[in-house]
């Protein structure tokens, strides 16, 4: 009996002997992975040391110094939003200082870097019209920038206008690298969950049978083609027309704002090019730049446009200055 009671004892030494090895080699690998990123910061090899701050990181999410090191070396390699970023998770008062002082910065340094951190910051914390006053000045500064344009979808999207933040979303994937295309796609995605329900019920719904209005049946009409035309434009093409009209008779009414008659146009011209109808399309978009649309739906225009001249090759260059 005491024999196996050593033999107990004597491997319970080993097991705490091997892992405190294990845990002075990983301390070990640690520090000399530290000191790497470190060097590489200082030879200004900066995305190099971001990927080794990173993986510090993984193994020690608590590391604030490290944190402080990434948002550093992010800066100092021109990318003041993402330092912003990573100063945004520091709590260890030493670091936060540090991170103070790279905040204040880049506000004088890279005001708009800033006002684009503030503007997710707030949205993050449901502040959305905080958030959306912020966007609308950055819009104002530059309406294609597509890190802007990606904000203003999310935005819209938290707000329920699902059709102009679609637009957005879209029109980003054509301005950035693949990997941020599948970042694009997951809020795209995303979107699509939240109006399936209204896809299906068009889907299976004709108006007549509706138990809603005429034109809250109609809305979700063109918003259900609109982002999801595949998966129904051909099955309910038998109500375009319907729906043209519905839009038709909504403009004739005399109270319409120009923001109303805009986002009455567009579904419209949407419908068009479903259709087929390629040149009264296109010249809906010249009407719908004629109500004074806030500059990020002009931008819209501007991207609808290039898409109709796409979607029909036939639209010549004779026509389309005819249309103008």
């Amino acid at each position: 009996m005491k024999h196996i009671k050593l033999i107990i004892l004597l491997g319970m030494l080993w097991i705490a002997s091997a892992v405190e090895s294990t845990a002075s080699e990983q301390g070990s690998r640690y520090k000399e992975i530290y000191q790497l990123a470190v060097s590489l910061a200082r030879k200004k090899e900066f995305n190099s040391a971001i990927n080794y701050f990173n993986y510090l990181l993984k193994i020690n999410s608590e590391d604030d110094k490290v944190r402080y090191l990434k948002a550093k070396a992010h800066y100092l390699n021109r990318d003041a939003y993402k330092a912003l970023i990573a100063c945004n998770s520091v709590k260890e008062t030493t670091a936060l200082k540090k991170c103070s002082e790279i905040k204040q910065r880049a506000k004088s340094e890279y005001p708009n870097e800033y006002l684009l951190f503030d503007a997710y910051r707030f949205l993050s914390n449901g502040e959305i019209e905080k958030s959306k006053i912020i966007v609308d000045q950055l819009i104002e500064i530059d309406s294609k920038n597509p890190k802007y344009r990606f904000i203003l979808g999310k935005i819209l999207h938290a707000q329920g206008d699902l059709y102009r933040a679609y637009d957005h979303y879209h029109y980003v994937k054509d301005f950035v690298s693949r990997r941020q295309r599948e970042k694009i796609q997951k809020s795209i995605v995303k979107l699509l969950d939240t109006a399936k329900p209204l896809i299906e019920y068009v889907k299976n719904t004709e108006p007549k049978s509706s138990t809603l209005d005429l034109d809250e049946y109609w809305q979700m009409f063109c918003l259900a083609i609109h982002v999801s035309t595949a998966e129904i434009a051909n099955s309910r093409d038998h109500l375009t027309i319907e729906a043209i009209k519905f839009l038709k008779s909504s403009l004739e009414a005399e109270d319409l704002d120009h923001s109303k008659r805009f986002n009455l146009i567009v579904p419209m011209l949407d419908l068009y090019s479903l259709s087929g109808e390629a040149e009264k399309a296109y010249e809906l978009v010249q009407i719908a730049r004629n109500t004074n649309p806030e500059i990020a739906d002009k931008a819209r225009l501007d991207f609808t446009e290039e898409l109709l001249r796409i979607r029909h090759p036939m639209l010549s260059k004779n026509i389309l200055k005819r249309l103008k």
